[in-house]
């Protein structure tokens, strides 16, 4: 509910409508290898911050009680390289300088209002000068990183660990930081994804350099990869980084498994201790499949004794119709990685 309808995210493209506008006025748009695309808008350009900031207010009177307005960069790879945008560009050493300069301007015309852009993919490094106005919110995406080491740890090994500097520096210039994270393999979420160990150390590191409003993509549906335990646990750090981690899930699995808890419990265990034991040179993609992980964590004796633990799981609870449908959801990962 913090959001306008319609404003979350990627939202460029309602502003500045490239279907309107790219055909009499290419210049709008970014300008890559000597061509103009309508991929992104060019957020230095006069005009385009005139008919982004007319149609923005026009939203905003449709909606008048949400404070929360997304102006950000459309979903792809591409940024303008026109003089004007490549000199802020490397002033700032980021891409995102540009898109900073921008809807700063936009805070101070809307200054009842928060004006929320993406530092994502390209724009995720903070600009080396420029700081973001009061009510400018900064949503900070961690979708490059490894699953399988804290991002914290990612950055000590210099493994992928940008985005952990890129969140100090971000958390030095402004406490108006939405951080998103992702939390489950998006292309196969049927599918074994031992990533607990991270959750904790992670939300405690996003709290400590000034995250303090977070989205954890996790995983929602029925047969998900646990589904139910990761969102409930979720939760709780969320309303404490600092609760115990192991109460909250022993809590949950006795709750939710009945007699068969403490088996799930083995089996999470034993699957995220392989996992650990594997950081070193297997990471968890949150787009990876599941053979990805056939000679480590999946292998054929991992498999067959992670295959044990549930067959235990689903004698303890044998005589309880609704405790063994949800041991063999649990399983469906698992059945799902067999085939």
């Amino acid at each position: 509910d913090m959001f306008a309808n319609g404003f979350f995210v990627h939202t460029s493209k309602i502003l500045c409508p490239d279907n309107e506008y790219f055909a009499s006025h290419p210049e709008y748009y970014a300008l890559l290898n000597g061509k103009r695309t309508r991929d992104q808008v060019c957020w230095s350009n006069d005009t385009v911050y005139q008919i982004m900031k007319e149609n923005l207010q026009k939203h905003m009177m449709l909606q008048p009680d949400k404070k929360v307005w997304s102006v950000s960069q459309n979903d792809n790879d591409t940024y303008c390289h026109c003089d004007r945008c490549m000199a802020l560009i490397n002033k700032e050493g980021s891409p995102s300088a540009p898109i900073i300069a921008f809807v700063n301007r936009l805070a101070k015309d809307f200054p009842d209002k928060t004006i929320s852009t993406l530092a994502y993919t390209y724009s995720r490094k903070a600009p080396k000068i420029l700081i973001p106005e009061k009510n400018v919110q900064i949503m900070l995406c961690t979708i490059e990183e490894n699953r399988n080491i804290t991002i914290e740890e990612a950055r000590q090994r210099n493994i992928n660990g940008s985005f952990a500097q890129d969140l100090i520096d971000w958390g030095k210039k402004t406490n108006n930081i939405f951080l998103w994270d992702y939390e489950v393999d998006f292309a196969y979420s049927v599918s074994p994804f031992p990533n607990i160990h991270t959750l904790q150390p992670n939300i405690q590191f996003f709290v400590k350099n000034n995250a303090f409003e977070q989205f954890q993509q996790a995983n929602s549906e029925t047969g998900h990869e646990f589904s139910e335990l990761k969102t409930y646990l979720i939760s709780k750090l969320l309303w404490n980084p600092n609760v115990n981690e192991d109460s909250i899930i022993n809590e949950f699995l006795n709750g939710y498994y009945g007699k068969a808890g403490k088996e799930i419990r083995n089996y999470i265990d034993d699957i995220e201790k392989v996992a650990i034991s594997y950081k070193e040179t297997v990471g968890l993609d949150i787009y990876g499949p599941p053979t990805n992980y056939m000679n480590n964590i999946l292998s054929k004796d991992n498999i067959e004794r992670y295959s044990k633990i549930f067959d235990r799981a689903e004698d303890a609870v044998k005589d309880d119709s609704v405790c063994l449908l949800r041991v063999r959801t649990a399983r469906l990962p698992l059945d799902y990685a067999i085939m």
